[in-house]
């Protein structure tokens, strides 16, 4: 088992208070360290039962330094599912530290076939005041909407699936998601994927938020993916939210891309209005 105080050292102070945060919750993907009230009830909501228990959460080291239409702002990604990685269908997390390093790497050189971190490079790149990849690649961080992987399938060829979460798992990870919020004080979340932005929605939103609305046409899916741009409130704060499809549905029609001639219209549309709003 890590020695936490020993890791300790080497934290960010934000990053030390998502740390501790996940340790109280019991969430933290280590071992001796999981604790979650919610497993039982999560693991008998999925029938092959949970595989991986836990995740953790990515707060680059300059978190709260990145710039947003001339104004500091903290951002946040909220990713959908914690996803399988490699042939075993695990993912290592030996230590808080080595965590971040790979969370860093991977979005600043970003595997081409991973569109969700492909898609987080090209967000940062739109969204923030031009500083370098090195910069912005330690200004945000990331969690995911779900911490927990059920266990492996393999489909009709053999391959390893990605997880599928079960309503209950997305329910109960919403009360630790309402504490990552509180405790990291984003100004800005972005959403990704069909599960995190509903998720995103109920905790900073209530029935009178303003909301602006953008629409895309996938030509691959045949249906429209939307992308919200909403006002919310966490403990009084003002937080804006960005509530977009997975980058994989842009990445299909060549958009969304590291060295993409253009940006979606609707994606352009909501960064342009966030930062005027942030700025404001």
């Amino acid at each position: 088992m890590t020695d936490r105080n020993a890791v300790g050292k080497e934290r960010t102070a934000w990053q030390q208070k998502i740390y501790d945060l996940q340790v109280e919750l019991g969430v933290g993907a280590e071992e001796g360290l999981f604790s979650c009230q919610y497993f039982e009830e999560c693991n008998g909501s999925v029938g092959s039962g949970i595989g991986r228990k836990g995740d953790w959460a990515y707060v680059g080291s300059r978190y709260g330094e990145a710039s947003v239409g001339g104004k500091p702002a903290r951002v946040l990604f909220v990713g959908i599912d914690r996803p399988f990685k490699g042939e075993e269908g695990e993912r290592s997390f030996l230590d808080y530290w080595k965590t971040q390093q790979e969370w860093r790497n991977s979005a600043l050189n970003p595997d081409p076939k991973n569109l969700h971190m492909v898609g987080v490079k090209v967000v940062l790149k739109h969204l923030l005041d031009g500083v370098r990849a090195e910069d912005r690649c330690e200004q945000f961080a990331l969690v995911n909407a779900v911490l927990c992987g059920a266990a492996a399938a393999r489909g009709a060829r053999g391959r390893l699936m990605n997880t599928v979460s079960s309503s209950v798992m997305k329910r109960n990870c919403r009360e630790h998601m309402k504490r990552f919020l509180q405790r990291l004080e984003p100004d800005i979340v972005i959403a990704q994927g069909k599960g995190a932005p509903a998720g995103v929605h109920r905790l900073l939103t209530s029935g009178t938020a303003e909301r602006w609305h953008f629409a895309s046409k996938s030509d691959s899916h045949k249906r429209y993916r939307h992308v919200d741009v909403v006002a919310g409130e966490i403990e009084g704060r003002r937080v804006w939210g960005v509530l977009m499809a997975h980058p994989r549905y842009y990445g299909q029609k060549g958009l969304l891309r590291e060295g993409s001639v253009s940006t979606p219209e609707e994606l352009a549309k909501a960064f342009e209005l966030i930062r005027d709003r942030h700025a404001g």
